[in-house]
């Protein structure tokens, strides 16, 4: 504020730029990795990231600011993000939600160690100085993707994972999916002879015309058809809501009293983060092989979400604040793990992008949402309950995803049956 001459809100645009757009650059993270891979992916975020900061450090103006820290190191930051994702589902398949949550809960380590070395380091050295560090450790993106090798171990791995690991490694080339669309059944080869010297085979997802006879394959896309559009709405719900509480925590402290416990409110925040990806790695990893756990656990997520929030609505103790933002930090982290877990059961890459993308519409929403509603109910109470109707929306649209899957299972059981005894 002081080097550019502007005010807190202008210059709290820069990072709230930099937190959109490492959402809203998902989609192209996705075509990206499609064509060169996670390996160099991550070789490319730690430049691009590094770019961004060393723009800030040496720029001399608020706008060079918004462009370098808010776009640039965002879409560096995103691709890192979604690389060692989309490489970590290359070496799981049977303990994947297990691994992404210990990868996960890495970077909530990071931000409670790093963050405030960081902060530190601002008065000793300066900011500008600061962001020169941040851009070497960026760096460090490149080195530590290093052993995301193009050699991926097959083992546990079905037709449909080899085909993926062919995809993203470059062996093969995909013209449309790599695995089954919503609307197709099945995976096809085809080897033209004009398609350059690293494609050694094309894969193409061929559309099937639905019959009048129900087959397993009908009830499975209709499942995971259902489940991926909860999903996708789930992520809007999740990050308004998340979004609009952050705009509000310090303001709500601050007019209960409370203003001392700031700083350990926003450690149990990173500390019920890291535990929210713990239990989601483990808990997705015990639930693999149940078809309908991804519901479930999303509307576990948005229900702990929601009652976090009416908790923090009705206390004015610092017992009582501590515990909630524990309880709304532990919903993010459960929800982060879920949102990337998700997508990659079915190796599905675009599929990550399009929950970031819609991830950063939300992130958009909220914080308007909430400065929206203090102005308008004047009071925190009011303004925090309401925003618990969000993900308290996205648990009853969970429940009845579940009881929709669970009734087209029974319909599906029973056809089953009707035509074994016709035979």
């Amino acid at each position: 504020m002081e080097a550019f001459g502007e005010s807190r809100a202008r210059t709290a645009w820069a990072f709230s730029i930099n937190s959109a757009v490492h959402q809203l650059a998902g989609p192209l993270g996705g075509v990206i990795i499609r064509k060169i891979g996670p390996r160099k992916t991550l070789f490319m975020s730690g430049i691009v990231a590094a770019l961004g900061y060393l723009g800030s450090a040496f720029g001399q103006s608020l706008y060079i600011l918004y462009i370098s820290l808010g776009v640039v190191n965002g879409v560096g930051t995103c691709l890192n993000y979604y690389a060692w994702i989309v490489g970590l589902s290359l070496y799981f398949v049977e303990k994947r939600g297990l691994m992404m949550g210990l990868a996960m809960a890495g970077s909530g380590v990071g931000v409670l160690t790093i963050g405030p070395a960081i902060a530190k380091a601002v008065p000793e050295i300066g900011w500008r100085e600061s962001m020169i560090l941040c851009a070497g450790l960026s760096l460090l993106f490149g080195i530590f993707g290093a052993p995301v090798s193009r050699k991926v171990p097959n083992k546990g791995m079905d037709e449909s994972d080899k085909k993926f690991v062919d995809v993203v490694t470059g062996k093969c080339r995909a013209i449309w999916e790599v695995v089954p669309s919503l609307c197709s059944c099945g995976v096809y080869q085809v080897k033209p002879q004009n398609l350059g010297n690293n494609a050694s085979d094309t894969i193409v997802a061929g559309g099937l015309v639905q019959g009048n006879e129900s087959t397993k394959d009908d009830y499975l896309l209709s499942s995971h058809r259902t489940q991926w559009r909860v999903l996708l709405f789930s992520s809007v719900l999740y990050t308004v809501a998340s979004s609009a509480f952050f705009t509000l925590l310090k303001d709500w402290i601050n007019k209960i009293g409370l203003e001392d416990i700031t700083p350990t409110a926003l450690i149990l925040i990173g500390v019920g983060d890291i535990v929210g990806r713990l239990v989601a790695g483990v808990a997705t990893w015990q639930l693999a092989k149940h078809r309908t756990s991804d519901v479930i656990l999303i509307g576990v997520a948005q229900l702990l979400l929601s009652s976090a929030l009416v908790g923090a609505a009705f206390t004015e103790s610092s017992v009582g604040v501590l515990a909630s933002v524990f309880g709304i930090g532990t919903s993010m982290g459960f929800q982060m793990v879920l949102m990337a877990v998700s997508p990659m059961k079915n190796n599905n890459i675009e599929g990550l992008g399009v929950i970031l993308l819609l991830g950063g519409l939300g992130a958009l929403v909220g914080p308007p949402m909430a400065g929206y509603l203090v102005d308008e109910l004047d009071n925190y109470k009011y303004a925090l309950m309401a925003t618990a109707a969000a993900p308290m929306l996205g648990a009853v649209i969970c429940l009845l995803c579940f009881s929709i899957i669970k009734c087209k299972a029974r319909q599906f059981k029973n056809i089953s049956q009707q035509n074994t005894d016709y035979s």
